[in-house]
């Protein structure tokens, strides 16, 4: 049985101590970044010991029941503490509360998913 919580002793000692799976939202800001227009700024990690891709979506509220990319196209090289998306904030709604999350994707199809609220300035009153 390898129910929530339980540790399948097996598939852990067959693991590689190299197979890793990052993905980590450090921080978002908004910057004046080579662009007349503000710039939302999302820095973080998303690597592997396999890459494939990663991506970037958003969604309203703190548990969003649908979500939407912010990225054309997925992340294609690993990416290790800088920054993620550069966007200009005029393509995002202003006002409500969206979460952003962040999924690595290895080779071999495991994931890892990070995550970050923020809400930016402005919106309907």
């Amino acid at each position: 049985n390898h129910g929530y919580g339980s540790l399948d002793a097996q598939a852990a000692l067959n693991a590689s101590p190299d197979r890793f799976i990052v993905a980590r939202l450090q921080s978002a800001e908004l910057k004046q970044h080579q662009s007349p227009n503000l710039q939302l700024l999302v820095h973080g990690t998303t690597d592997a010991d396999q890459f494939f891709q990663a991506r970037i979506d958003y969604g309203f509220g703190d548990n969003p029941a649908s979500w939407k990319p912010l990225l054309p196209h997925p992340i294609t090289q690993p990416l290790r503490d800088q920054p993620l998306l550069s966007l200009d904030i005029n393509l995002l709604p202003k006002g409500r509360l969206m979460t952003l999350r962040l999924i690595t994707e290895h080779l071999d199809g495991a994931s890892r998913e990070s995550r970050m609220q923020l809400q930016l300035p402005g919106g309907a009153r």
